[in-house]
């Protein structure tokens, strides 16, 4: 998640820039996180994140419910 990583940064460079000697808190943290995350959530991202699971394009195949075996590996493949 690299723009997320690199909208973060530039976030925190900010606020430290405008609140000089400020000691950052959760709340602050939060906050600027919100912001970068608003700035990252892309749709090209959100589409790429459903590519990379299989979800899009649908593909009523990609879990054959007789199969358990291939549903246990798929599931150990994201959740491992």
């Amino acid at each position: 998640m690299q723009p997320l990583k690199t909208y973060y940064a530039q976030e925190t460079e900010m606020w430290m820039k405008n609140h000089p000697n400020i000691v950052v808190t959760h709340y602050q943290i939060s906050g600027m996180f919100g912001k970068a995350y608003s700035k990252s959530a892309t749709e090209g991202i959100v589409a790429n994140g459903f590519r990379k699971t299989d979800l899009f394009p649908y593909n009523l195949h990609i879990l054959d419910e007789n199969d358990p075996e291939k549903i246990l590996a798929h599931h150990h493949h994201f959740f491992a």
